[in-house]
């Protein structure tokens, strides 16, 4: 018998949920079968056995030592995954992505993704990859196809797909560039320095921490150059709303750079927010409203998704 040993970290949206059920979603794989892993050890947080019912805990390591003929063998498409669009066109299309969805999996058999609901509407996509992937030790570009960025898990709003490899290049050229315009609101606790500023950083993982990123002020470290502008839009007494510009593409950018200066967002638990008092959504307070790019034709494109409800 051959075992797949896996390996999966608890982030954010995960806290507090059953040990059983997570995993449900991660991989895919019906919650009995999960159940069976368990009473069988072949599943661990932090190197010791749990119940099923066991409440996860922030940053905690689960492993699972699973058959290879157990988890999904494909990338399959799934009508379940809901999202809305804002415009199609024949190389691309723009959707509002809700929070609490992964864009892509990392490997095949873990949870439902975003790009999972991208090729079942459409299928021409599966089709679309990045041909530099490889090259870039980034795994399976065949894990993401048409995918030019991405949004973390927990982050609602605006993004552009590619449908067709023409799409998918001319697209990833302008992010490459950096001839994009993506902005972001965010809701901060407290109440920033100035009414507008300017972020800069560099940014690398952290060594302690797999889940999060670290910012230093000069690149000694390995750390890339980040550089996030804000602008206050609205004040409340223990909150602001921000707008926010990203200049380059790092990974929880945004998140660190707020954190740093003191006024984490909130629902970011990762980077050093309180719990969300009564009336808040229990997820980080990001959403990209207003992305801008040029069309295949050259012609400029702005495209807005508003907050939603929640």
């Amino acid at each position: 018998m051959k075992l797949d040993h896996k390996t999966i970290f608890v982030q954010e949206n995960d806290v507090g949920h059953r040990l059983d059920v997570m995993l449900q979603h991660r991989l895919g794989i019906s919650r009995n079968q999960i159940q069976e892993w368990i009473r069988k050890e072949r599943v661990l947080v932090d190197g010791t056995s749990k119940r099923p019912a066991y409440r996860l805990k922030m940053g905690e390591l689960i492993t699972v030592d699973v058959e290879e003929s157990e988890l999904q063998q494909t990338l399959s498409p799934d009508p379940q995954v809901a999202f809305d669009v804002l415009f199609e066109a024949k190389d691309y299309v723009v959707i509002d992505k809700p929070g609490g969805i992964t864009v892509h999996p990392k490997r095949i058999g873990s949870e439902a993704t975003l790009v999972q609901g991208l090729i079942d509407r459409y299928p021409e996509m599966q089709n679309v990859v990045d041909k530099d992937a490889k090259q870039k030790s980034e795994g399976d570009p065949h894990l993401r196809p048409g995918i030019v960025h991405r949004l973390d898990r927990s982050v609602s709003g605006v993004m552009v797909v590619a449908r067709t490899q023409k799409g998918f290049e001319h697209l990833k050229s302008q992010w490459k560039s950096r001839n994009v315009t993506k902005e972001y609101l965010a809701l901060v606790y407290g109440h920033m320095p100035e009414e507008a500023g300017e972020i800069h950083s560099f940014i690398r993982r952290s060594r302690r921490h797999q889940l999060k990123m670290v910012s230093d002020r000069t690149a000694e470290r390995g750390g890339k150059e980040a550089l996030t502008t804000y602008t206050v839009q609205s004040t409340w007494p223990a909150y602001q709303l921000l707008k926010i510009q990203t200049h380059t593409v790092r990974m929880h950018q945004i998140r660190l750079h707020l954190s740093g200066l003191g006024h984490p967002i909130v629902g970011d638990l990762l980077y050093g927010a309180k719990q969300p008092s009564s009336g808040l959504q229990n997820r980080i307070f990001l959403h990209a409203h207003r992305l801008c790019f040029q069309d295949v034709d050259s012609s400029p494109r702005e495209f807005i998704a508003e907050l939603p409800s929640e």
